[in-house]
């Protein structure tokens, strides 16, 4: 039986690190990963804002490309958007644009609840997006750049992915454990378990399903405020936490980015034993 080939693009990174661990004994697949400043064994340098470096790609030749890459911290990305660009818009074009991808190439493409503007939350897939941070227009051009150009992907949204390494809960986890107050913002969003983006493409990969945009989250609508304290709860720690008004963050943040799941499994993971199994 011929296996698929699967190329993971930024697998040093959060999502792809951990979709690749979970890819990489599964018989089935010929799985390969790139990394560009953080190496890890077993991933090939790949330099995705320079074309040489696609020619990687087609000798590789894989069936499904799983984009993860570009510049995730809103600290930077929110500097300049021409820099936002230059690191998450066109890498990817270049990545779509190349000689190496046929039309029967899968590209599954990360995306982020950041494409809405936060104005009502409960964004489904139906609504039209509208962002307003440098981050949000860079991740909307990738996907209308994708959908007018390409026709066989898959678009995954998510908002506020948790995981054992996602820099938000390590932070939290760090302060409590300092005995340090806090303060949260009252900003709404659905975190998500990313044992969940991975149930979703582990369906793409074995075509159990093949929506072109999907909505993925832990089945809960929060404001950060409300995440901290449930993460002190499960870690039963006795730290203040001060609520404050996302208008007051130096960052961009928005009223109410809350996404309306389109996917659906048995294997997914709630948002609430999701933390009681990773913080026990």
């Amino acid at each position: 039986m011929n296996k698929t080939s699967v190329l993971i693009i930024g697998a040093s990174g959060f999502i792809g690190k951990y979709l690749y661990s979970q890819l990489i004994n599964n018989k089935s697949i010929d799985l390969y990963g790139t990394f560009n400043n953080s190496e890890l064994d077993g991933l090939i340098r790949f330099n995705y804002k320079k074309k040489e470096y696609f020619k990687i790609i087609g000798k590789i030749i894989p069936d499904i490309i799983i984009w993860t890459a570009g510049e995730k911290n809103l600290k930077k990305t929110e500097l300049s958007l021409s820099s936002t660009l230059d690191d998450n818009l066109y890498p990817f074009i270049s990545l779509l644009d190349s000689e190496y991808i046929s039309k029967k190439t899968k590209i599954i493409f990360i995306s982020s609840d950041y494409v809405f503007d936060g104005s009502k939350g409960s964004y489904t897939i139906f609504d039209k997006t509208n962002p307003k941070s440098f981050y949000g227009k860079s991740k909307d051009m990738s996907e209308k750049y994708l959908i007018d150009n390409h026709k066989n992907y898959n678009i995954i949204r998510a908002g506020g992915i948790v995981g054992d390494d996602s820099d938000f809960l390590k932070w939290l986890i760090k302060s409590f454990r300092k005995g340090n107050s806090i303060e949260l913002f009252d900003n709404i969003f659905s975190p998500t378990p990313i044992i969940n983006i991975f149930n979703c493409i582990a369906d793409i990969l074995n075509n159990i399903i093949d929506d072109k945009i999907i909505h993925i989250t832990g089945n809960f609508d929060m404001s950060r405020y409300e995440f901290g304290l449930l993460v002190s709860k499960t870690l039963n720690s006795k730290i203040s936490i001060i609520k404050k008004s996302y208008l007051e963050s130096e960052l961009k943040f928005y009223k109410d980015l809350s996404l309306k799941s389109s996917f659906f499994s048995n294997k997914n993971i709630e948002l609430n034993d999701y933390l009681s199994r990773i913080l026990k």
